[in-house]
């Protein structure tokens, strides 16, 4: 079976990876990875480490669900590269779900999720930052918690 995963910011920083497994259970291991990516230095060195080292784990510690190996994997830091390869990892394991799900984050400002979304993973960081970026929560402020969670959401460490 066949994983097939992409994250991108802005089409700047972009990687496929197909993730083969030889089932769908918990204890399915990467079996090959493949990778497609384009991106700036920095993204396109952790991504490749992160495969080199995925390749070099014993096939026990190459579950996608449960393996404590792989979550030692995951970046920490709260940069965009660090943010994108924990996306990766995520929706991998079909973990990647954000805790808010309409199109329009901001209805008074008509400011998309997915706007507030990039803002967050290039570096805003707070909800003022958020606000000063995209101008959601500027008005009536009832998007600021969900504004709330989709940075806690990014930003939080396995």
């Amino acid at each position: 079976m066949i994983n097939r995963v992409e994250v991108s910011l802005l089409g700047r920083d972009r990687a496929v990876v197909e993730f083969h497994v030889a089932d769908e259970t918990p204890e399915a291991t990467i079996e090959r990875l493949e990778v497609e990516a384009s991106g700036c230095t920095k993204f396109l060195e952790r991504l490749n480490l992160l495969i080199d080292q995925i390749r070099q784990l014993p096939k026990a510690d190459r579950r996608l669900q449960g393996s404590q190996a792989l979550n030692d994997l995951i970046p920490k830091d709260r940069d965009h590269v660090s943010i994108l390869i924990r996306e990766l990892i995520l929706k991998a394991r079909n973990q990647f779900e954000r805790p808010y799900k309409d199109i329009e984050l901001c209805h008074c400002r008509g400011v998309p999720t997915d706007v507030v979304d990039r803002a967050i993973v290039s570096g805003c960081q707070t909800v003022a930052s958020v606000a000063r970026a995209t101008s959601a929560g500027t008005s009536c402020g009832t998007c600021k918690p969900d504004t709330e969670a989709m940075i806690e959401f990014r930003l939080k460490s396995l």
